[in-house]
């Protein structure tokens, strides 16, 4: 079945009940009624072919609409049929290529021998109603998921992306609402991937690393959600106290204490003045996040320096915050 509704034209495809029925079970199966027919509008007003892997769709969320993608070449086939359509060209840049655009006009040279490291692509397209040509580049290292085609063929994938893209630009009355096939996993990294927390992103970073503080800090989230505002609790969840031991934020705690004469007496101290220790799991957090981040010596030393300690675990628990905040800030 799937062979004869290849050898259709892109209009029989959309205008056939079965091929429909076919191309929502293999294309789109998860969208509903509508986005299903924004994606056969799409489809059917640039006559991309699904089976030629010209336009699919990808809805990984029930709660988030579905988006639709047209291949480079799906792309490079719907511009050309538009009568506006007057030229477009892309290429990849090396480093070593002379490169530079002046007024949107790109001027671009290089010989065939030692261009250099790679660094991306760009595209001009020129519509016949515009005065100047639509200009877009695209950097290597935003893209490059060095994996299939991309361990090998990096330049042409690269200038296959800045090609959909420019396209795109130049002709948004067609390809509006649509992404590129090589902007998928983009895509998908801001709209579909649940977001996680700083918490989350600590217990997966210290999974990793072997430690599992799962339970016991379970247990500190459910005494700190029994807190009211004003209890300390860090926004980065990493360390909270427990309401149900801290006294009234006026009143000091009692303990006993032995007097130089031998007698035991109480003592009231004041909690409001107590510093809380750095917990395991922030520690660990800090070894995990020097680790992942590469931090030298020099600047460990400057870290405890600024912190006037000697090793990190004599920091407090404040402080220990302070400096989760500045690692998870490095880049």
């Amino acid at each position: 079945m799937t062979n004869e509704l290849v050898k259709l034209t892109p209009l029989e495809l959309w205008n056939d009940e079965q091929s429909l029925q076919e191309i929502k079970k293999i294309f789109a199966p998860k969208l509903n009624d509508n986005e299903f027919k924004a994606f056969i509008g799409l489809g059917k007003a640039n006559e991309l072919n699904p089976f030629l892997r010209e336009i699919w769709a990808v809805k990984y969320d029930e709660k988030s609409p579905a988006q639709i993608f047209i291949g480079r070449d799906g792309y490079r086939k719907s511009a050309q049929k538009n009568p506006n359509y007057d030229f477009h060209q892309s290429d990849a840049v090396y480093e070593n290529d002379s490169f530079e655009v002046v007024n949107g006009e790109v001027k671009h040279s290089y010989k065939l021998t030692n261009r250099g490291q790679l660094v991306g692509a760009y595209c001009v397209v020129q519509r016949r109603s515009s005065t100047k040509p639509m200009y877009v580049f695209v950097n290597l290292k935003d893209y490059d998921k060095n994996q299939s085609c991309w361990r090998t063929l990096k330049a042409t994938m690269i200038a296959k992306v800045a090609e959909a893209q420019c396209l795109r630009m130049a002709f948004q009355e067609q390809f509006s609402g649509s992404y590129s096939e090589d902007e998928e996993h983009l895509v998908i990294d801001a709209e579909w991937s649940p977001k996680q927390s700083q918490q989350d992103k600590m217990n997966l970073l210290l999974a990793k690393k072997g430690i599992n503080h799962d339970e016991s800090h379970t247990s500190n989230q459910n005494n700190s959600n029994s807190s009211n505002a004003d209890n300390h609790t860090n926004d980065l969840g990493l360390c909270s106290t427990n309401s149900n031991d801290s006294p009234h934020p006026n009143e000091g705690t009692i303990r006993t204490e032995l007097a130089s004469n031998g007698e035991s007496k109480d003592v009231t101290t004041d909690t409001q003045n107590v510093v809380t220790k750095c917990s395991e799991y922030q520690l660990d957090a800090i070894e995990c996040l020097i680790d992942e981040k590469s931090l030298d010596e020099s600047r460990k030393l400057k870290a405890l320096k600024h912190f006037g300690v000697k090793t990190f675990k004599e920091l407090d628990s404040e402080q220990a915050e302070e400096m989760i905040k500045i690692l998870n800030k490095i880049e």
